[in-house]
This record gives C-alpha cells, sequence and structure tokens, in this order.
C-alpha cells in the first residue's frame, strides 16, 4: 500500500524501514488484494470491518506511548479508525464499534518502536489513494460517501506524508540504529495480516 513515490536517502530510517520490511508490506496487498476487478461491495465492507477492527486498538496503543508531539507528531490529526467507523455507518453498519477487536498488537516498548508502527499506517494512508480510485470507479464510494479512510488526507496526502518523513528520519538521526523500529514496523505489518486473514475466515 506504500508508493515509492516519495523517497528518501539510502541511508535514512525511512529507507531502512522499507528495504528491511518490503516482504510483509507485499505479503499484506497480497492478503488483501484490494484492487482485485471482482472485488464486490460485500467484501469491501467486510475488509473495512476488519480495519476497523485493528485500526481502532492499534491507534489507542500508539496514544499511549509519550514523546510524539516532541517529535513534531499529531497523533490526533493522523487518527483514521474515526474515518473508518463514518464509512462504515454510511454502509449500513450500526454499531461499529460492537465489532471484533483485534487482541493480538504489535508490542510497542518505546517510542523507536511505535514509530515503526506508525510507518505501517502511514503508507497505508499513501497507498490508500489507489485504492481510493478504485472503489469509486467499482461502487461509485467517495470521500463523503463509504471511502473516507482510503481518500484519508486527499490532497493533502503527499504534505503528510513528508512531515512524517522528516520526523521519522530525524528521530532515527537522533536515536541511532533503526533496528527496534524496524521490529515495530515488521509486528505491525505481521499481526494486521494476519488479523485480516482471521477475520476473513469469520
Amino acid at each position: 500500500m506504500l508508493q515509492d513515490e516519495f523517497q528518501s536517502s539510502p541511508r535514512s530510517a525511512l529507507a531502512a524501514l522499507k528495504s528491511a520490511t518490503q516482504h510483509e508490506h507485499d505479503a499484506l496487498d497480497a492478503a488483501l488484494d484490494l484492487l482485485h476487478p471482482a472485488l464486490g461491495s460485500a467484501a469491501y465492507r467486510h475488509h473495512l470491518e476488519a480495519f476497523f477492527g485493528f485500526y481502532a486498538p492499534m491507534e489507542s496503543a500508539l496514544a499511549a506511548i509519550g514523546g510524539w508531539l516532541e517529535n513534531d507528531i499529531d497523533l490526533t490529526a493522523r487518527a483514521k479508525a474515526a474515518l473508518l467507523r463514518a464509512d462504515l455507518i454510511s454502509l449500513g453498519v450500526e454499531a461499529p464499534d460492537a465489532l471484533p477487536m483485534c487482541q493480538t498488537l504489535a508490542p510497542l516498548p518505546n517510542l523507536a518502536a511505535a514509530f515503526g508502527s506508525l510507518y505501517v499506517l502511514e503508507g497505508a494512508s499513501l497507498g490508500g489513494q489507489i485504492i481510493s480510485r478504485h472503489v469509486e470507479k467499482q461502487f461509485g464510494y467517495t470521500a463523503t460517501h463509504g471511502a473516507k479512510f482510503f481518500n484519508g488526507y486527499g490532497a493533502r496526502t503527499g504534505e503528510m506524508w513528508m512531515t512524517f518523513r522528516r520526523s521519522v528520519d530525524a528521530y532515527g538521526v537522533e536515536h541511532g540504529p533503526h533496528d527496534q523500529m524496524i521490529a515495530g514496523a515488521l509486528a505491525t505489518f505481521v499481526t494486521f495480516r494476519q488479523w485480516c486473514e482471521q477475520r476473513a475466515l469469520a
């Protein structure tokens, strides 16, 4: 769900994250297959239900980690669970908060791991621009009905990604090796994929 349009320098934290997690990113994309031409509206809604069940607790876990504002990250401005909730309600799900929630989240022992986790969620927002065009063509869903989540930041998507890139790279320079960031990102990719696969069978 990440695009290659916005690159970072080869030695940056962002470049390290992208390189080390590409295989899990690809595995998640393959598991979701949101661009499949045969994707139906019921399957699309089921995907959104699974996403909400992951994003809601994951965003709460990220918010419990201190240090974001000091690193120029406004988590409230980047939250997506409310967009998913609105999409689900507009698609006929009466009580999104009663849906199953993921109980096995990526461990976040520190801010470095949390930055890695946020990399996954922010990358999904970047890639969501492609998916939003697909679901509008497929179902007629838009940023005001059914596809708020995938439209994400809308015209500000590039700006928000660049802001995140600067923050994650600056944090990586100040705090040295990127191992804990990478571990957080890998764990988030894996738990997200496993959760979506589990919900697909429900």
